[in-house]
């Protein structure tokens, strides 16, 4: 709707005058700031309308960015200091255990994530009927998975007894 254009639009604004204000102090959140939104925007439908849905794939490279957004917080949160010079260099994390328990959270938590979701990408199959269940209005996303319904029907590796209710399927979700 118009409503959430427009507040993803003040968002998208709010963040980018953040990160031209951060740009002087806080360079590392002001650079992860402006990669988040250069690994978006070729997919905002904002200089030029996409056809299709947003997916993992599309964000990876702005998730490099919300890392380091999100790295820089931590540091910045728990003070952490980042040495430059030869003698003490790298991140003296021993000092530090609130940050060090923070980014192995994260660690795990974004491992688990990962590692559960290395299922539903077995084949467009998959996770095409995964991912039907996380958006169920989308027109675009019940063609894809009608389509990989048609395609595993035509799979000569596919039961019989499967292939009834892929048809089922097929055609529920074809518009």
């Amino acid at each position: 709707s118009s409503d959430v254009c427009s507040s993803d639009l003040l968002a998208v604004c709010i963040l980018a005058g953040l990160g031209f204000c951060l740009n002087k102090k806080e360079k590392p959140m002001a650079f992860g700031i402006f990669y988040f939104f250069a690994g978006l925007l070729i997919f905002v439908n904002v200089i030029v309308p996409i056809t299709g849905i947003i997916a993992e794939r599309h964000v990876f490279n702005a998730s490099i960015g919300f890392s380091l957004i999100l790295s820089s917080a931590l540091f910045r949160l728990f003070r952490a200091e980042i040495y430059t010079d030869r003698v003490k260099s790298g991140i003296v994390f021993n000092q530090n255990k609130g940050l060090l328990f923070s980014l192995l959270v994260l660690l795990v938590c974004y491992s688990g994530m990962t590692i559960a979701r290395n299922p539903d990408w077995k084949d467009l199959y998959s996770l095409s009927k995964n991912d039907i269940k996380l958006a169920p209005n989308s027109i675009n996303l019940e063609n894809i998975y009608a389509y990989a319904c048609q395609m595993k029907y035509f799979d000569p590796k596919t039961a019989p007894n499967e292939k009834e209710e892929l048809l089922k399927e097929g055609l529920l979700n074809y518009k």
